[in-house]
């Protein structure tokens, strides 16, 4: 029996794409739990167990369930929360730019969701709660607030 302390064993798709690499020991792991099957085994090399000798494999395939391409998910956009709106506005009111905590900002429509404003990044700044106020439910034009930043806007 030759030594197998250092063997490697390739991990394949459901499909013979190469995952990765696992130790002989995770691999045997998956094999005797049958989440793997055994694709390629050693010409020569083999691990000693009580019932025998069994063959060292190369490769093992799952058995199902794992494709490349459930791996490699596309980035999907982010989600306009607080917590973004926050890093995107860098903690600044929008309306007065006075700096905010993270405790102390709110979210304001710019054209209010009674009037048919959504939950769009575009729609959405970070303000403080006086500016939040002020504005209510009411346009720009109707608040006497302006927007520090014009890419955001009423249209």
């Amino acid at each position: 029996m030759m030594n197998v302390s250092s063997a490697n064993v390739h991990v394949l798709s459901t499909g013979f794409e190469n995952l990765y690499v696992v130790s002989w020991q995770d691999a045997m792991s998956d094999i005797f739990g049958g989440r793997v099957e055994v694709v390629e085994e050693h010409p020569s090399k083999t691990i000693g167990c009580v019932d025998g000798p069994i063959p060292m494999p190369l490769s093992v395939r799952f058995k199902q369930g794992v494709f490349a391409g459930a791996i490699k998910r596309p980035n999907r956009p982010r989600k306009p929360t607080r917590k973004n709106l926050y890093i995107r506005d860098k903690g600044v009111c929008q309306y007065c730019g006075d700096k905010l905590t993270y405790e102390g900002s709110t979210l304001d429509h710019v054209l209010p969701k009674s009037r048919g404003g959504g939950d769009k990044w575009e729609n959405l700044v970070l303000c403080c709660p006086p500016c939040n106020y002020k504005k209510g439910n009411k346009l720009l034009s109707e608040s006497g607030l302006a927007l520090r930043n014009k890419n955001y806007d009423e249209s």
